[in-house]
């Protein structure tokens, strides 16, 4: 929902900026919008599926190993590093929402 707020409120503070030719607000309408982005961008990563795909890709690590399944490793691999991926995007979140709550 804040994110929608966010992107609204930006695209009010641009056109009044356009109407009045003030910079300002058409800086402070783009900020805006920008923090609706990054809030749309980053909902829905969870530090939980991060675990469950770290998880999920070692297991089937080694049962690929232990069945000589190259093919099962490999998803894995990608598995795992689809939660690390997760763990990261989850440690920007927590950076811009206290950036943005500043």
């Amino acid at each position: 929902m804040g994110e929608m707020i966010d992107k609204a409120k930006g695209h009010i503070k641009q056109a009044a900026g356009n109407a009045m030719d003030s910079d300002e607000l058409r800086g402070e309408g783009a900020m805006d919008r920008a923090k609706g982005a990054v809030k749309g961008a980053v909902d829905g990563v969870t530090p939980m599926g991060e675990m469950v795909d770290k998880t999920k890709g070692k297991v089937k690590q080694a049962v690929g190993r232990a069945t000589n399944d190259d093919q099962l490793e490999s998803e894995g691999v990608v598995d795992e590093l689809k939660g690390k991926v997760k763990g990261a995007v989850n440690a920007v979140k927590g950076a811009v929402k206290s950036a943005l709550h500043r």
